[in-house]
């Protein structure tokens, strides 16, 4: 805002405002989910301004070095980061069972499960890294792009590729004719390596320098544009590089026309957010990080408190002079105090019940966050025993219905790729994608195989459901397949010598 009450433009690299709100909020979820470190390198800093610390200072007076020595004694529970672990293994323990049209090569199939990467990683692989950023900025996206060759090679696959959450900073979507909701521009902000074009051999310049880069995505007269911003100044250290900086100017470089597909260019743009709403929220692991947050303020305390417990402390009577009592000081271990020849002090508790209190809140702390967290489910439970379960119902059912909705954009991302690879329309409707249903209620339980194998006998249910319920309680292996379990039973020697000897003798005779 300029100082006659203007609004100032805001630049291209800048996070449009409803982005922008939500920033600080996955920088805390990021640094509480990867564990200790991050969160300590989050807090590098004192902010005694707006207290943006994750660990709270004692008080206002506290200086940067006493920051630093209480920061260092701080423990991480690490319970969100071990709960998304959870999560994540329970949703992907299986394979994601894929179903493609049948008219299509056999090579989609290997390709979709097994190289769909850009470094032809499995399709599980890049379910694992877009969930953990899900979970923790609801905002993930996934974007089909294709190889750039100079010749027309078909064995190229186009690949989809993840934007986080953090880096998705402006998004419109526009209402058809239909009344349906279409993505029209999205901007998303990474960095690039650049290298010197020529090298001076009398002034030799080898190394490569990083730019920040803004990449937009938009529709134009009906057909999908790409532009491309690259920041003025870079730097030859990566890790300096800050996409968030928003003070450095931007310059336009270039613009990239749009894709075809059967000779016609594209007119929406190939990214889906990976929940399968354009709106964005709160991330879902946010309660659980803030409640870990204050747990991790109460375990530093407590270990402060242990530290000062642990130690001696002198009482010194003396007219020495400052300055020698500070090298007394700096010579010994534990808590010095100074005070004058005729001055009395009569005794030093440890903070024995303050302790008490701390151990008590603290346990406190990990049972709530244990109601709302993920546990192996109990033996005396009639159910699989490595299936996952949450205690929380509320929090079951977010799972469950993320489970649908990844599903449901990954449908879309494999049609249009199939789509792009063999230039010819294939459907969403074409395409089957099922994660794991350990977060799924409806198939779990001894009951439910046992029910289900006696409907399977009685031929009220088709075999293929009996083996989904099967495979859903770790009867099955998740990985069997029933056209080969078949063609092995048909081929197996008991069988065969079965059959031989039920064979009416006169027709062997005969034969």
């Amino acid at each position: 805002m300029s100082s006659k009450g203007q609004v100032t433009p805001r630049r291209i690299n800048q996070p449009s405002i409803e982005h922008e709100s939500q920033e600080e909020i996955r920088r805390r979820c990021d640094a509480v989910c990867a564990g200790e470190q991050k969160v300590k390198a989050f807090d590098s800093v004192l902010d005694l301004s707006r207290f943006s610390n994750l660990l709270i200072p004692f008080s206002t007076s506290m200086e940067q070095d006493q920051y630093n020595f209480f920061r260092n004694e701080a423990e991480l529970p690490g319970i969100s980061s071990s709960f998304i672990r959870m999560l994540i293994g329970g949703l992907l323990r299986k394979a994601p069972e894929v179903v493609l049209p049948e008219y299509l090569p056999e090579e989609a199939q290997q390709h979709i499960s097994n190289e769909i990467g850009k470094d032809s990683s499995s399709l599980t692989s890049l379910l694992d890294e877009a969930l953990y950023n899900e979970i923790i900025t609801d905002n993930a996206w996934i974007y089909v792009e294709h190889p750039v060759s100079d010749t027309e090679d078909t064995s190229l696959w186009p690949t989809p590729v993840l934007w986080k959450g953090e880096d998705v900073i402006n998004t419109r979507v526009d209402t058809g004719k239909d009344g349906i909701q279409k993505l029209s521009m999205i901007a998303y902000r990474d960095y690039e390596e650049v290298y010197p074009k020529e090298i001076d051999l009398q002034t030799p310049e080898i190394h490569s320098s990083f730019y920040s880069v803004v990449w937009l995505h938009f529709i134009e007269d009906g057909k999908y544009r790409i532009a491309k911003y690259r920041a003025s100044t870079g730097s030859q250290y990566k890790e300096i590089i800050d996409t968030t900086n928003t003070s450095s100017s931007f310059d336009f470089i270039e613009e990239y026309s749009a894709p075809e597909i059967g000779g016609e260019a594209l007119n929406y743009i190939p990214a889906w957010p990976l929940n399968g709403s354009y709106t964005v929220k709160e991330p879902i692991i946010l309660t659980l990080v803030n409640r870990e947050v204050h747990l991790y303020n109460k375990m530093a305390r407590r270990n402060h408190l242990l530290y000062n417990a642990a130690t001696y402390t002198p009482v010194l009577k003396s007219a020495m002079e400052p300055s020698d009592f500070a090298k007394l000081v700096g010579s010994g271990l534990g808590t010095w105090l100074q005070i004058g020849v005729d001055d009395e002090i009569e005794a030093l508790q440890i903070p024995t019940e303050a302790l008490e209190h701390l151990e008590k809140s603290i346990a406190a702390n990990i049972e709530e966050m244990a109601k709302l967290g993920v546990r192996m489910l109990s033996p005396e439970k009639a159910q699989s025993g490595v299936a996952l379960t949450l205690r929380n119902a509320s929090q079951s059912s977010q799972i469950g219905t993320l489970s649908l909705k990844v599903a449901n954009t990954f449908r879309q991302v494999i049609a249009f790729m199939l789509s792009w690879k063999y230039q010819k329309e294939v459907s969403t409707a074409e395409v089957s994608i099922k994660l794991s249903t350990d977060f799924m209620q409806s198939y779990t339980g001894d009951n439910w195989v046992e029910m289900a194998t006696e409907w399977y006998q009685e031929m009220l249910i088709p075999r293929s459901l009996w083996l989904t319920i099967c495979k859903a309680n770790d009867a099955v292996p998740p990985e069997y397949d029933d056209d080969l379990g078949k063609l092995e039973m048909n081929n197996d020697p008991l069988k065969l010598a079965q059959e031989e000897m039920n064979k009416d003798p006169a027709q062997s005779f005969k034969g």
